[in-house]
This record gives C-alpha cells, sequence and structure tokens, in this order.
C-alpha cells in the first residue's frame, strides 16, 4: 500500500546514474570532487512545478570513499530540478550529482562509491521571514504540489522550497580517482622579461 501511494502521490522521483562529469582535486587543491549527472524520472506536472522554484530540490545520499585503502564515509547531493524546452515543448529534468572529501596535503589513490539508483518523494515546503534570523526559516508547511504550496503562501512574505523525503538508495557506481595530489603547489613568480635592446648592449653591437 506504501508503494501504491508514493507512485500515486504524483511527487515521486527515480534517478538513474548516468556518467561522470568530473572527478579529481577541488580547485582549491584541498580535497577531492565528484561531479556525476543522473537521468530523472518524473511525473510532467511534478517537472513543471520544479520550474518554478528557485531552488532545485536537494537529496541527500551516502558516499564511500575508499583513501589509501582507507574507506571513509561520507554524503553526496543530487540536485533535481526542471526547466521548460521551448523547440521540444516539454519540461526537461535534470539531476545534477556532487560529493566532497577535504584531506591534509599530500599525495592518494582514492576511489569512491555513489549510489546507482536513488528514489525519493518530492514536496514543497512553505518558509516565512523570520526578522531574528533575516531570512525564511520559519516553517508554515509542506505539500506535495507547488499549487497547493503557493495557495498557503499567498498574501504573506514567504518563500516556497522544494525538499525531499522518503529517499532510498540502491546498487553502487565505482569511482577511480586514481592517484591525486592535493595541497603544497605554489605558483612560481612571473619570470621577468629583459628587453632586447638595453642600452649597453646596443652601445657594445655599435662599437664591438
Amino acid at each position: 500500500m506504501y508503494r501504491l501511494w508514493r507512485q500515486a502521490s504524483g511527487n515521486h522521483v527515480v534517478l538513474k546514474y548516468d556518467r561522470v562529469k568530473e572527478a579529481g582535486p577541488t580547485w582549491a587543491e584541498n580535497g577531492f570532487k565528484i561531479e556525476a549527472l543522473y537521468t530523472v524520472e518524473m511525473p510532467e506536472q511534478l517537472a513543471k512545478d520544479l520550474s518554478k522554484t528557485e531552488e532545485p530540490a536537494h537529496i541527500t545520499v551516502p558516499v564511500r570513499w575508499i583513501v589509501n585503502d582507507e574507506e571513509i564515509t561520507g554524503e553526496g547531493y543530487i540536485k533535481v530540478s526542471s526547466t521548460f524546452d521551448s523547440e521540444l515543448g516539454k519540461y526537461i529534468p535534470m539531476a545534477e550529482f556532487d560529493a566532497y572529501l577535504f584531506k591534509s596535503p599530500g599525495t592518494y589513490t582514492v576511489k569512491a562509491y555513489i549510489p546507482e539508483t536513488v528514489e525519493a518523494d518530492i514536496k514543497f515546503c512553505v518558509y516565512a521571514y523570520s526578522p531574528e534570523d533575516d531570512y525564511y526559516t520559519v516553517l508554515v508547511g509542506c505539500y506535495p504540489t507547488y499549487e497547493e504550496a503557493e495557495e498557503v503562501a499567498k498574501g504573506q512574505d514567504t518563500i516556497i522550497e522544494p525538499e525531499s523525503e522518503n529517499v532510498t538508495h540502491s546498487g553502487e557506481i565505482e569511482v577511480d580517482l586514481g592517484t591525486v595530489t592535493i595541497g603544497g603547489r605554489k605558483t612560481p613568480p612571473p619570470r621577468k622579461r629583459e628587453p632586447i635592446w638595453r642600452p649597453g648592449k646596443l652601445l657594445r653591437l655599435i662599437f664591438g
């Protein structure tokens, strides 16, 4: 019955691993990163609802890192969003994954294992403005559709954010980063270029 409710609710998404977009040291060279793409299956109405939100829905999933044969448990984040393609005349859902692990400078052999399939339900939560926090942190309520959340939010100083619940995952994909060196790199100072025609050189050329 629970499974039937999840499918009938119209807010269920299925994400399947597609490919690694980038893997290696972080931009600051103080850790490792993985960026990957997932294909998305979701009802058209949910894709339409997600296209109205400023922020994507975030799904947290576990990631296993193997660093120099040491296993480290971490987390990865899948951002699920949707945009309308005017040429195709339909909503296109997207899912991008990223995970980071920060370490001290050194050279490491690194592998990571990320979920192959992820499922979740998406809800739309209304947050009211909090003067104390100077941000929208007061939860008004969460609803299965954007339309219901929008109705509650009318006339109030609120924002609507998509969130995930009932997250499940299965299978693992190995991402082999190989041997990675992080930290300790310094950009060498620029070399000073001497002008070709220095006064002394010019005189030597003229007078031998």
